[in-house]
């Protein structure tokens, strides 16, 4: 897959080693990489968090 280096960024993390485990358990009963599983996990969290925001707004 190309990446579009003007729309996306590298970025790396530091995690134990327990944890990243644990990711990759969890990515693999989704049949996804790391990455991706940790990228979604994040996103949702946003959109939840940003779901939360708006509603105390209204």
């Amino acid at each position: 897959m190309a990446i579009n280096k003007e729309k996306n960024e590298r970025i790396t993390i530091t995690i134990d080693k327990e944890l990243k485990a644990l990711i990759q358990e969890y990515a693999a009963k989704d049949t996804r990489t790391m990455t991706s599983y940790v990228i979604q996990s994040v996103k949702e969290r946003i959109e939840r968090d940003m779901l939360k925001e708006k509603e105390k707004n209204i």
